[in-house]
C-alpha cells in the first residue's frame, strides 16, 4: 500500500494564525486587568473575541479576494468567467464584514472601550506583525534564490 503524506500546513496560514492567536491571548489578558468584577471581565472578553472573530474573518476575506482578482488578471479568458463569479462572491462576503462592522460600531454603545480597541486592532497588529515574521522565514529562500 502506497503511504500518503500528511498535507503541509501553509507558512502563511500557521505565521498569521499564530500572530493572531498571540494578539487575542494578549487582548483577554488585558481585559482581565482593566476589569474589576468578574462579570466585568466576561463582558469584556465575550465582545473582544467577537470583534476578534469578525476581524480574522474579515481579513480572510480580503485575502481570498485579493487572490481572487489576481487570478483573473493572470488568467485566459476560459478560465476568467470563473474568477470573476469567485471574485464577486468574496466581493459580496467583504461587504457583509463591512457591514457588521458598521453595525457594531453604531449599536454598540456599552461595549467596553478597550475590548473594541484591542478587537479592531486585530486588523492592524496581525497583517503588521504576521507579514513581518512571514517576511524574514521567506527572505533567507530569496537570498539563496538570487
Amino acid at each position: 500500500m502506497k503511504k500518503t503524506k500528511a498535507p503541509k500546513l501553509n507558512l502563511e496560514i500557521v505565521t498569521f494564525g499564530l500572530v493572531s492567536i498571540v494578539w487575542l491571548v494578549l487582548g483577554e489578558v488585558l481585559c482581565q486587568l482593566l476589569n474589576s468584577t468578574s462579570e466585568k471581565v466576561w463582558f469584556a472578553s465575550k465582545w473582544l473575541f467577537g470583534i476578534w472573530i469578525l476581524c480574522i474573518v474579515d481579513l480572510y476575506v480580503l485575502r481570498m479576494l485579493v487572490w481572487s482578482v489576481l487570478q483573473i488578471l493572470g488568467s485566459n479568458q476560459e478560465k476568467g468567467v470563473l474568477y470573476v463569479i469567485q471574485t464577486a462572491f468574496w466581493g459580496a462576503l467583504k461587504l457583509v464584514c463591512l457591514g457588521l462592522f458598521i453595525i457594531v460600531l453604531l449599536k454598540g454603545q456599552k461595549i467596553p472601550l478597550h475590548s473594541l480597541l484591542l478587537g479592531i486592532g486585530t486588523l492592524g497588529m496581525v497583517p503588521l506583525a504576521g507579514g513581518f515574521l512571514w517576511s524574514q522565514r521567506l527572505l533567507p529562500e530569496g537570498i539563496k534564490d538570487a
